[in-house]
This record gives structure tokens, C-alpha cells and sequence, in this order.
């Protein structure tokens, strides 16, 4: 199964994962999803949620995009969130949001992305650092250190490069101590920051420009965040209210896919026309 079929409703996933031999019972129509869709990240289509948030959400502001949050939503102050769009897991419109699946891609892409090889050079300068690159389709930057106090990164790449930032674990410690973004060439919907291993990400204080894709952490955002937010669980806004842009028509870098394998299907010991039991959907990559 290719990476392009995860574009389609979920519910003909599922009858792909759950296709049984010859006399096995078919599942009941309320063990199955009525539509539900996984959309990739890093495409010529953009992501449809500005703000994905795989968990939990605790968000007090603004959004001029869309948001999307798994289980709950948190505010620390009884004004309502003004989003374009919110979805849920209970509900998203028309068509529900598959966030399991989703957050399984986001996990396996950011790990990809983060093994791919760089070709940028990052030079030391006054107050922070700089990074050229030169590649007009993707400029690969992996940052494995971040100053122990404030700084500047100056990214200076083509036009239409999509820049890959990739942070290690370490680097994640001090990323809340960066000042500001400075870019000569990329717009700052091209700009992803991956945090593909941290656990907790603190974002500067006041903001941020460019994607944060960090699909296993807890993010606390700043007070404007300048582009698009994947997360596992969301805090924002406390005690200013946040304001979160998805610069425009959102991320619209692109970055290589991968192929995945539906694994679904999990037979059960007694594997027979009355017994065939069904765990919950799980992809891998190859």
C-alpha cells in the first residue's frame, strides 16, 4: 500500500485491512468509521490544519487558520477560541479527522526527515548563527547545538527552497532562547522546524516564525507563532492570550514521502468464522 492512498476516506483503508478469509465473519457496521481522511504533510496540497494537536489542547487566543485538537481543549480565561475552523475527535464537519492515523504519519515522516543528510553550512556570527544554503528544491539543516543564550539565526537560501530544520534533542533545550528569525530568501511558509525526538519543546516567549512539526512533545508556544503547529499536546496562551498564523494558506514546503504498510489486522489466536479479533489501526514504514 503507497503512500498516496492514505488520501482516501479511511473507511476504504479499513475494508483494505480488514478483508478475511473465505467464511470469516465481517465486522458490524458500528465497528466501522462512516469517512474519515489522513492527510500527508509536505505536499503540493496543503495540510488542512494549521494547528494539529494529536492530544491535548490548552489554547487561549486567536487562530487565523484551522485547528484541530484530539481529546480536549483547555482555556485559562472564559473567552471563546476564535479559530476559522475547530475539529475534534467528536466533531470535525462532514469529515472526521482520523488522528491516531495521522499522528502515526507525522511520527514516522518527522523521523525520516531528520536521518536525511545535510547540505547547508552553519557558521558562527555575532549573537547568534548563520546558515547558507544552496539547494533551490530543499536545504537540509541539522542542528545538534543551540547558544545557552539569546541568539539570531540568519537563513540565507534560494527563493524556493524549502528549509528542513532539524533539532536534536539538545538543541530542543534552548530553542526558547532564540530571538528572532532572520531570512534572506525563503518565505517563512517554506521554513519547518522538526523536532522529531523531543519531549518537551519551549518556544521563545514572545514568538516564533516558521513551522514547528513535534510529534511527540508537549509544545508551550509563544505569544504569536508565525506559521503552522503539529504537536502531541498544545499549551498556549497563559496569561496572554496567543495568536497563531498560519501564513496563509499554511506550510507549503515540500519534503520527500514515504511509503507506509497498513497494519491494521491483528488475527487472534483462535483464528476461525467466529473469531477475528480486530486491533486498532497501525501503520509502519518499510
Amino acid at each position: 500500500m503507497i503512500r498516496s492512498l492514505l488520501a482516501v476516506p479511511l473507511i476504504a483503508m479499513a475494508g483494505l485491512a480488514t478483508s478475511q478469509a473465505p467464511g470469516a465473519a465481517r465486522p458490524t457496521s458500528s465497528a466501522q468509521l462512516t469517512a474519515a481522511s489522513a492527510p500527508s504533510f509536505g505536499t503540493r496540497q496543503p495540510f488542512a490544519w494549521g494547528t494539529f494537536v494529536a492530544s491535548t489542547a490548552s489554547i487561549d487566543g486567536t487562530v487565523t487558520g484551522t485547528v484541530a485538537f484530539s481529546h480536549t481543549t483547555q482555556r485559562a480565561t472564559s473567552r471563546p477560541l476564535e479559530a476559522k475552523m475547530v475539529c475534534t475527535s467528536d466533531s470535525c464537519g462532514a469529515t472526521p479527522l482520523a488522528f491516531g492515523l495521522v499522528e502515526q504519519i507525522l511520527r514516522l515522516d518527522a523521523n525520516r526527515w531528520a536521518q536525511l543528510t545535510p547540505n547547508t553550512t552553519i557558521h558562527s556570527v555575532p549573537n547568534g548563527i548563520r546558515i547558507a544554503g544552496t539547494n533551490g528544491t530543499l536545504d537540509i539543516v541539522d542542528l545538534s547545538t543551540l547558544p545557552a543564550k539569546p541568539f539570531t539565526v540568519f537563513i540565507d537560501a534560494p527563493r524556493t527552497a524549502t528549509v528542513l530544520l532539524n533539532l536534536s534533542q539538545r538543541a530542543a533545550q534552548t530553542i526558547d532562547e532564540l530571538h528572532t528569525t532572520v531570512l534572506a530568501g525563503p518565505s517563512i511558509a517554506k521554513v519547518l522546524w522538526n523536532f522529531a525526538q523531543a519531549s518537551v519543546v519551549r518556544l521563545p516567549k514572545t514568538s516564533f516564525l516558521g513551522s514547528v512539526l513535534a510529534p511527540v512533545a508537549t509544545t508551550i508556544g509563544p505569544t504569536v507563532m508565525r506559521g503552522d503547529i503539529l504537536t502531541q499536546n498544545l499549551t498556549m496562551g497563559t496569561p496572554t492570550p496567543m495568536t497563531i498564523h498560519d501564513s496563509q494558506a499554511g506550510f507549503d514546503g515540500l519534503l520527500p514521502q514515504y511509503p507506509v504498510t497498513d497494519l491494521q489486522k491483528v488475527p487472534s489466536a483462535r483464528y476461525d468464522s467466529h473469531s477475528v479479533a480486530q486491533g486498532p489501526l497501525r501503520i509502519t514504514a518499510p
